[in-house]
This record gives structure tokens, C-alpha cells and sequence, in this order.
């Protein structure tokens, strides 16, 4: 076992000595490895791959580069990776998209695409084009800029409502092109959208081609339990995210903060079970942001952006505070690397932090697959 402090020098370290993009992963190293049923999202870690801290005093300057991040899922043992287009290839070069993902699945990873807000896209058919081209069947996409379970920046509920209506629109219109491209677009609930939501969108869309990509911890911030949702999305799931939160209890709500998959509130002893119903899914590691996201779910504000809701459907939730939140009243107990300082240490101590969470959540995450496997 590494010691925590040394953890981000050799993610990198071992990801860096198989060699450039050229060369291809031996089969020394693919046979030596058993496979966890689950992979990693790039947005996982995002501070290993430079998404955040970009621009800042904070940047990470040794973020892993596409093949480096495939090195890595391949030298954990993992069976996916989900990356975005321009990761891999900034100028969305058609040749340097397909050569990588013919890499990953020689490593034995299937590819899943990160794509971008539907909403906020206007070229979407190109890019399901793009990921066609690299043999991905898989394309997850967000469909708002809403976090926390927030929707007054759209206008409350009737601003919702119109806004999952262009949601519906827009899905619509891309479902013969993802049909036609034989590419499953999966809308994420991005902490916008509860299951209503996305049942009324695939429903009303009635395509095979749109479904749902589901955030195991995002249920929590519209107020709804995790496995709950998972049961009743799953006819039209096509990608799941594996992520977890801790939650810190507040006067107006919760705090969700980071922490490694399998430490947090999120009952994946009872998900995991769920997920197996539909194992052709690919599950990937993706850890939460490293910024908190506030639910303020005692305050009258928040529940404009909702319809009327029973009270017992938020049951599963107060009991999810009751039981395992905490209440910590020194920030720095939770808050991540980025939230708390600046400066060049941060940004070693950020590499190293992470790197450590996700060692953690692969072990986690390997012992429940392994329960649930050997009940």
C-alpha cells in the first residue's frame, strides 16, 4: 500500500513509463490484470486531467493526457473509460479520434463520449457523427447549467417546465440522427433534472436512442432517494456514474462534498443489485466536484422550481440526513484542497488528494461488486 503523499506522483509516474500515444499497451500488462466491472469517467478526476484549476494560480501542471488516462484505467484494472471528444483530440481530428478508441478497446475498455449541454449545443449531430466514427455506442450529454436542485435561474417551475419541453424538442430532433449512427444518447441528471423528468423526456421522445445516463449521488440534490431513482429509470438507462457524497447538515439543508465512492451517504450495497439488472451498462467512477454543492431544501426558495411533491417521497432523504449526515462546523473538515488555499503547494496537495480518493473508491467499489457477486 503507497503511502497517500506519494499517491499523485504515481498515478502519473506509471501512467507516463508505457510511452506515448504510439505505442501500444503490452499484453503482458492485459493479462496480468483482472477487470473490476466498472471504469473511470474523465470527469472523475478532474483536477488529474487539468479540468479544474484551469486558468487559475491552482492549475494543475502535470495533468494526464488522454493516453495517459487510458494507461491508467488499464493499470487499475478497470473495463471503461468515458471521455470527452476534444480530450482526446483538440481539433476533433476524425483519425486521432478512432485510433484512440481503437487503443482502448484493444486494452479491453469500452468508450463511453462525454458530451456537452444539448441546450447549449447547436452541432450536436456532428459530434454523435464524431463518436460514431470512433465505434463509441455510447454518448452522454447534460441538458442545463441548473445545479443544487436550483431552478430559479430558468424561472422556477413554469420556467422548467419550458425548459425540459426544449429539452424534448431538441432529443427529438437528434433521435434518427443517434438511430442512424447506432449511438445511445443518455441525458445525465445533472442535480437539474428529478425522474419525473427524465421519464416524461423519454417517454414523450419514444426513442431506444434516448435514454438516461444516471448520477448515482445527484438524486440526493432534487431530493430524491438514489436507489428509488435508479429503479425507476432503468428501462431507459445508458450509462451510469458512480458517485458519492458526504453530507453535511446546515439550518437550510445539506452540504454534498466530496468523498470517495462507497464512503458517503449513497447506499451502494443496495444500488449495486439494482445496476446488475442491466449489466450491459457501463458504470464509471465519477467523483464529485471539488467544489460543495449547497441544497437548500428547507428553504421556501427552493421548492418553487418543483410541481407539488407528497411528503413522503422526501422520506428517503430525511432519513438519509438523519442517519448518515454529519454536522461538522469547521469547513476545513470537508472542503477539498481548492476550496481551502492557493498557491503552488495546493496544487501538489490537490494531485496527491485526489489521487488518493480514487485508490480508495476502486477498492471500495471492488469489495461491494465483490458482495454482491458472493452474497
Amino acid at each position: 500500500m503507497h503511502h497517500p503523499a506519494v499517491l499523485g506522483i504515481l498515478i502519473v509516474a506509471e501512467t507516463r513509463r508505457f510511452g506515448n500515444g504510439n505505442h501500444p499497451i503490452s499484453k503482458e500488462l492485459l493479462m496480468s490484470r483482472d477487470r473490476h466491472p466498472f471504469g473511470l469517467c474523465m470527469y472523475g478526476i478532474q483536477y488529474l486531467v487539468g479540468a479544474a484549476g484551469r486558468g487559475t494560480p491552482n492549475e494543475n501542471p502535470n495533468a494526464l493526457t488522454a493516453d495517459e488516462f487510458l494507461r491508467l484505467a488499464v493499470d487499475r484494472g478497470l473495463s471503461s473509460i468515458e471521455v470527452s471528444l476534444p480530450f482526446v483530440s483538440a481539433a476533433l481530428d476524425p483519425g486521432q479520434l478512432r485510433e484512440y478508441a481503437e487503443q482502448a478497446r484493444g486494452a479491453g475498455l469500452d468508450v463511453v463520449i462525454a458530451g456537452p449541454n444539448i441546450t447549449a449545443t447547436p452541432d450536436l449531430a456532428a459530434l454523435i457523427a464524431l463518436a460514431s466514427g470512433m465505434g463509441a455506442k455510447r454518448f452522454r450529454c447534460t441538458g442545463s447549467a441548473v445545479l443544487c436542485g436550483d431552478r430559479s435561474p430558468v424561472g422556477g417551475f413554469p420556467g422548467w417546465q419550458r425548459h425540459v419541453d426544449n429539452e424534448i424538442s431538441i432529443l427529438r430532433d437528434l433521435a434518427p440522427v443517434a438511430e442512424h449512427n447506432d449511438v445511445r444518447v443518455g441525458l445525465e441528471n445533472h442535480q437539474d433534472h428529478d425522474s419525473a423528468d427524465l421519464l416524461r423526456i423519454c417517454e414523450t421522445v419514444g426513442s431506444e436512442y434516448i435514454g438516461v445516463t444516471l448520477d448515482t449521488g445527484n438524486p440526493i440534490a432534487v431530493g430524491e432517494d438514489p436507489v428509488a431513482f435508479a429503479e425507476k429509470i432503468l428501462p431507459f438507462l445508458v450509462d451510469v456514474h458512480l458517485k458519492d457524497y458526504r453530507m453535511i447538515n446546515t439550518p437550510h439543508g445539506f452540504r454534498l462534498v466530496h468523498c470517495a465512492i462507497g464512503s458517503g451517504v449513497v447506499e451502494f450495497r443496495s444500488l449495486w443489485p439494482v445496476l446488475e439488472r442491466r449489466p450491459e451498462i457501463p458504470r464509471g467512477i465519477e467523483m464529485a466536484a471539488l467544489s460543495e454543492r449547497y441544497i437548500r431544501i428547507f428553504d421556501d426558495a427552493f421548492w418553487d422550481g418543483f410541481g407539488s411533491r407528497e411528503a413522503r417521497t422526501l422520506a428517503p432523504v430525511m432519513r438519509i440526513a438523519r442517519e448518515r449526515g454529519e454536522n461538522v462546523d469547521d469547513p476545513a473538515e470537508w472542503q477539498t484542497p481548492l476550496e481551502r488555499g492557493a498557491g503552488e503547494s495546493t496544487a501538489e496537495s490537490a494531485a496527491k488528494w485526489e489521487s488518493k480518493r480514487l485508490e480508495d473508491s476502486i477498492r471500495n467499489l471492488a469489495a461491494i461488486a465483490s458482495t454482491a457477486e458472493n452474497p
